[in-house]
């Protein structure tokens, strides 16, 4: 008996997600080396970056933002949870995330948690990130979230 369509394309998802998860998670990893060089190659040329204070639409304006966080939180730790795929095609996802980081800054230990959505590309078989928002959010969610999530891998 052959495969059925069905069966393919749920198959042929989960190939996807699963390259898609890896791309996060090869992020989050380049992007804890604190080192854009490794960052820069999950981002397409040209991304759009939307933080709760800033928008940023070039490689280099993103490398000095981040550099200036890991000036601030030299020993910061980021990771992703809770990720949903809400998009998913052959060339295009959509992927809704919170987040945690934490580190010591000048003034101590820091842990927050935000929410984020990245929208990626695939160029020449490879994920790209070309959108992503990152935002604070609302006091009591962060609290649970801390509260559940707050040894949380990725």
């Amino acid at each position: 008996m052959s495969e059925s369509r069905l069966e393919r394309l749920t198959t042929y998802q989960k190939v996807l997600r699963t390259s898609l998860e890896t791309c996060m998670d090869d992020y989050c990893a380049a992007l804890n080396t604190h080192d854009f060089v490794n960052v820069a190659p999950y981002f397409v040329a040209e991304p759009v970056v939307w933080y709760t204070n800033v928008e940023i639409y070039h490689h280099r304006t993103l490398a000095m933002h981040m550099h200036n966080v890991w000036k601030d939180i030299p020993d910061e730790v980021y990771a992703t949870f809770g990720r949903k795929w809400p998009v998913i095609s052959a060339d295009h996802a959509t992927c809704c995330y919170y987040f945690r980081y934490e580190g010591h800054t000048t003034e101590g230990f820091i842990r927050k948690f935000g929410k984020g959505t990245n929208v990626l590309v695939r160029q020449d078989g490879i994920w790209k990130i070309s959108h992503m928002n990152l935002g604070s959010l609302p006091k009591d969610l962060e609290k649970q979230l801390e509260t559940e999530y707050s040894t949380v891998e990725k």
